[in-house]
């Protein structure tokens, strides 16, 4: 049982380093809201740090070595560069959209990062794109979910990722002023069938990236720009619609087609993993 070993060390260092920031702003009733401190970043790094704790442990020289790899492969090819970066493809067209239409999104909103105070530009997009985005896909993408779809199978391991990946942020809905204020039917329709339907969507994206960290971080980084923030309602849907339609579209295609199911799985980082 070498693989359920390995999987049940990263969630304990994962939940434990995440849950130890987050449970004691939770319990002071510390509000984490756009623009300003305090902040829930340091939990982000939870992930991150599990896999690296667990490649260290656990792996062979060369799964280790491939791993550190995947951190900064490069997306590759206009395919892969494409779905990296379709959320902030998409963001540049709903500003467009709305600016047409006589509702623009004003760029200074964008700023106003959920956690963070506002910073210039480039420092802000390297923070969030670092602990936001390698924080939590050197975990979720990077180590854990090829773990489990070697375990489970393609479908199944992203289903298993996703149902991991949310009661990792239980803490967030009592310190989050975005998720304080959503209601029942919006935490299981909206963030929780969300989270599902985004694991396929970085399933692929980290697929046909090779295994490629970056190419999920920089796919979640931009994600977030357009629901962390305060870019307004339709940014905010229209991202959350795109992402249901294709992450919707990419569990039927593997449900019904071995295509589809290579399409999710994200290639091993381990050649020799032992059996469990």
């Amino acid at each position: 049982m070498r693989r359920a070993g390995e999987i049940g060390l990263f969630l304990l260092v994962a939940f434990g380093i995440s849950w130890a920031v987050w449970l004691p702003m939770a319990l002071r009733g510390v509000i984490v809201r756009p623009g300003m401190l305090p902040t829930h970043f340091a939990g982000l790094l939870g992930p991150w740090i599990a896999g690296a704790v667990c490649m260290l442990a656990t792996a062979r020289r060369a799964a280790r070595a491939e791993w550190l790899r995947r951190l900064i492969r490069l997306p590759g090819g206009v395919w892969g560069w494409l779905l990296a970066l379709m959320p902030l493809l998409s963001i540049a067209g709903f500003c467009g959209g709305a600016a047409l239409i006589g509702r623009p999104v004003h760029l200074e909103s964008l700023e106003r990062f959920s956690g963070l105070p506002v910073l210039s530009p480039p420092l802000l997009v390297a923070i969030v794109f670092l602990v936001n985005g390698y924080g939590e896909e050197a975990g979720w993408r990077g180590y854990l979910l090829p773990r489990l779809q070697a375990w489970f199978g393609p479908v199944r391991g992203v289903l298993a990722q996703a149902a991991i990946w949310i009661v990792w942020h239980a803490p967030l809905f009592w310190i989050v002023a975005t998720y304080r204020g959503m209601g029942a039917g919006m935490l299981i329709f909206g963030f929780g069938l969300g989270l599902v339907l985004g694991g396929f969507v970085l399933a692929q994206v980290t697929t046909a990236a090779r295994g490629s960290v970056l190419a999920a971080a920089l796919w979640h980084m931009g994600y977030n720009f357009g629901t962390a923030t305060e870019g307004g309602a339709l940014l905010q849907s229209g991202l959350s619609a795109i992402v249901m339609t294709w992450g919707g579209a990419l569990l039927l295609w593997a449900l019904v087609s071995p295509a589809g199911r290579r399409a999710i799985t994200v290639p091993d980082f381990d050649k020799r993993r032992a059996a469990p």
